[in-house]
């Protein structure tokens, strides 16, 4: 660990006025929940069912294939017992009760940093907990889909419901993205934290900073790192409650 960095990073939190947050699914990860992509058991969910994560959560197969969809999803996706904040969330709040964040923006539908307590989180890929019938409107919670037997229906329509979720194949929510871009825009500090530099979405939100305080934490070296200000590499759970104080 570079001591010097570190001091360097938490003044210039110290003096930020207008920071975003981009939290990845390396966040999540050291909290022990499984990103969407289920990338550590992988080979298990294709044992099992015959096809891959990014197979499984599609709109063919939420069409198609319910049954087999919501038996993955309720058992795979939705990880109730694992969704506690951790401390890198909670370092973000500190940002918050400080005035200093702006926004979060994450692809995790997990809601870890609503969780936690801040208020304003940008979810791209939307969220695990919500739930909708695509006919009446009526939206439902993870809870009532958990509780129902097999696939969750709605209670007017008797039709299935969607979740809240960007599946696979799909494209993004321009409004939701045009939303995050416009506080990256206008931060003075992006922090960037479990993510590498080199996902797709990544290198399209940092497109629009503007600013000189870019600052990277994750776990693991990736190409492109070179494009942050500053890069500290370890978890995001031990440094970030370092350099926010």
């Amino acid at each position: 660990m570079n001591h010097q960095l570190v001091e360097r990073l938490r003044s210039l939190i110290a003096e930020s006025t207008n920071i975003v947050v981009l939290g990845g699914v390396r966040v999540e990860e050291e909290c022990g929940v499984n990103s969407v992509r289920l990338e550590n058991a992988a080979y298990e969910v294709e044992q099992k069912y015959g096809y891959s994560p990014e197979e499984i959560l599609t709109p063919g197969f939420l069409q198609n294939r319910v049954e087999f969809f919501y038996d993955y999803f309720k058992k795979y996706v939705i990880q109730s017992d694992k969704l506690i904040p951790g401390p890198a969330h909670e370092a973000v709040l500190r940002l918050e009760k400080e005035g200093k964040l702006s926004a979060v923006i994450t692809r995790s539908p997990f809601g870890l940093y609503q969780m936690a307590g801040c208020s304003n989180v940008i979810e791209l890929r939307g969220s695990i907990h919500k739930y909708r019938c695509m006919k009446c409107g009526k939206e439902y919670s993870d809870a009532y889909v958990m509780q129902a037997p097999g696939v969750p229906y709605c209670e007017e329509c008797k039709i299935a419901l969607r979740p809240d979720l960007v599946l696979y194949g799909e494209q993004l929510n321009n409004g939701i993205t045009s939303r995050a871009t416009e506080y990256v825009n206008k931060a003075d500090t992006l922090l960037v934290a479990g993510s590498s530099m080199k996902t797709h979405l990544t290198k399209y939100i940092i497109r629009y900073y503007r600013g000189k305080k870019m600052i990277l934490v994750n776990n693991r070296r990736c190409p492109n790192d070179d494009r942050a200000d500053y890069v500290v590499y370890g978890r995001c759970d031990e440094i970030l409650p370092m350099i926010i104080e």
